[in-house]
C-alpha cells in the first residue's frame, strides 16, 4: 500500500512502517517535518517513535531498509509494466 500525503498527518505508530525520502530534498524536508512534529508532541511515547525516525533518516543513505522498499517499489513497477 501506498500513502502519499503530509508526513505530520500520518499515525505515529505507522513511521517506522514508512518511507519518507528517495533524494536530498525530500530528506531534508522530511527531516524538517519530524523536527517540527517532535516539537509538537507532548507525548512520550510519539515523541520517542519520532526521535527514531529522525535519526534513522539521517542515515538513509547507509540503511537497507530504504534500499529494500526502493527495490521492491521498482520491481512492482515492474510488473505492472508488462501487464500493461
Amino acid at each position: 500500500m501506498v500513502r502519499v500525503g503530509a508526513l505530520r498527518r500520518i499515525s505515529k505508530t505507522l513511521l517506522p512502517h514508512s518511507l519518507h525520502a528517495v533524494d536530498s530534498k525530500a530528506k531534508s524536508d522530511a527531516v524538517s517535518e519530524l523536527k517540527e512534529m517532535l516539537a509538537g508532541t507532548s507525548n512520550a511515547a510519539e515523541a520517542a517513535i519520532i526521535q527514531r525516525e529522525l535519526d534513522q533518516l539521517k542515515q538513509v543513505m547507509h540503511s537497507s531498509r530504504y534500499c529494500c522498499i526502493i527495490e521492491s517499489a521498482l520491481q512492482h513497477r515492474r510488473l505492472l509494466a508488462t501487464q500493461g
